[in-house]
């Protein structure tokens, strides 16, 4: 039996509550770079470029991880052993979840726990309960996962909003009950209509308006107060944050020790509506499968309609 979850914290947990089998953790943060639609080899390379250029791994050793993550995995299916998918109802966990699905197939025995609690933060015990009321994995689940899979690495977004949707019956049961949800916060990172932020971007820029804080007070307060799910742990959210300082229009300026952010001048502008960040700064940011650039009309989330729109680029 393999056990596959999201990271290093809820394996701990996992190995200390008693199931038997083997624990692997999946460990990407999907929702930031580049996941173009790329057979398994060429999407390792990829995601391990991104990490390094990220500083958060050095690319040797991120692709290594890579490869031994996906050897695991496709051995498990390969030779019939039961897989059980652990993830969580955010968006760091429903992404990995489809990645997953998108590889395990129609046959391989599988089985799905899920949970809208944070399973690192979880006694042994809980786990342990869990995993003997775990659901076997459905088709429609399966199907479902590699739809939305292929959704989420396809350079148009169209059939991502509509994975996204609210669903027809809400009291219906759904396969993969978070799922949409979780797209629908990860179509709110695209550039934003109105003034060209991201969702995570605009909330640290108003956590900052009434004055500088420290990193870890800004991560609290625009992403840990701000996010219903919360899907991002600090290390991703520094590098999110600390885009805005980079340019020659940058929206916030970063330093100090501890390190702290203040608001500019131009990241005032643009939360006033005087300023689009995109026309200031440009644009070049991955979504998925869906490369953003300032060169060529996109695809822009619009909080006030709340949907994705094509909106020509604005020009410097």
């Amino acid at each position: 039996m393999l056990h596959v979850t999201n990271g290093d914290a809820a394996l701990a947990v996992l190995r200390e509550s008693g199931v038997p089998g083997d624990f692997l953790a999946w460990r990407d943060a999907l929702h930031e770079g580049p996941v173009p639609a790329l057979a398994p080899p060429a999407l390792r390379e990829t995601r391990a470029r991104f990490v390094a250029e990220a500083g958060w791994e050095p690319y040797e050793p991120a692709l290594a991880s890579f490869e031994a993550r996906d050897a695991r995995l496709e051995a498990a299916v390969q030779t019939g052993e039961e897989i059980v998918l652990w993830f969580e109802h955010d968006l760091y966990d429903q992404l990995q979840l489809i990645d997953v699905l998108a590889r395990v197939g129609d046959e391989a025995p599988a089985a799905l726990v899920q949970t809208d609690d944070y399973l690192g933060r979880m006694l042994p015990a809980d786990l342990a309960a869990r995993f003997a009321e775990r659901t076997p994995l459905a088709p429609a689940a399966r199907a479902l996962g590699r739809a939305a899979w292929a959704a989420f690495t396809a350079a148009d977004p169209a059939a991502l909003e509509a994975l996204a949707a609210p669903p027809a019956d809400p009291f219906a049961p759904a396969p993969l009950p978070y799922l949409s949800t979780a797209l629908d916060r990860h179509l709110q990172e695209f550039p934003s209509a109105e003034d060209g932020l991201s969702r995570t971007e605009h909330q640290a820029l108003r956590a900052l308006a009434d004055g500088p804080l420290a990193l870890a007070d800004l991560f609290v307060a625009a992403h840990v107060a701000a996010e219903p799910a919360i899907f991002m742990g600090d290390t991703v959210f520094f590098w999110a944050v600390g885009r805005l300082a980079l340019g020659e229009a940058p929206l916030a300026c970063i330093g100090g020790d501890p390190p702290g952010a203040t608001l500019t001048e131009a990241g005032r502008a643009v939360l006033a509506g005087e300023a689009n960040a995109a026309t200031l700064r440009g644009l070049d940011v991955w979504r998925g499968g869906v490369h953003l650039t300032a060169q060529v009309p996109g695809f822009r989330w619009s909080r006030r309609d709340g949907r994705l729109v094509t909106f020509p680029t604005p020009t410097p």
